[in-house]
């Protein structure tokens, strides 16, 4: 068995870095994400950020796009050619 570890060493290193890095990563994401008010349905600015890049990239390519806030959920609705 000490035999597989040693050969598995800089995978089993891998996984538990990833492991580690993945559950920070993911705590500091809901940290920021419970400072916004879901029955209000407020959205967080990351959302609102690649919201309104994809919409200009949808532009810049002269497709018919919009976005607007749900006014039902939490999140931003992109319309492409009113769909």
């Amino acid at each position: 068995m000490k035999k597989y570890f040693t050969i598995y060493k800089p995978f089993l290193l891998f996984l538990g870095k990833f492991l580690l890095v993945y559950s920070l990563l993911t705590f500091v994401y809901e940290s920021y994400l419970n400072q916004f008010d879901a029955k209000k349905f407020e959205v967080d600015g990351f959302t609102q950020l690649v919201a309104k890049q994809s919409k200009n990239a949808l532009v810049f390519f002269n497709y018919d796009a919009k976005s607007t806030a749900n006014s039902q959920e939490l999140g931003i609705n992109l319309f492409f050619n009113q769909k």
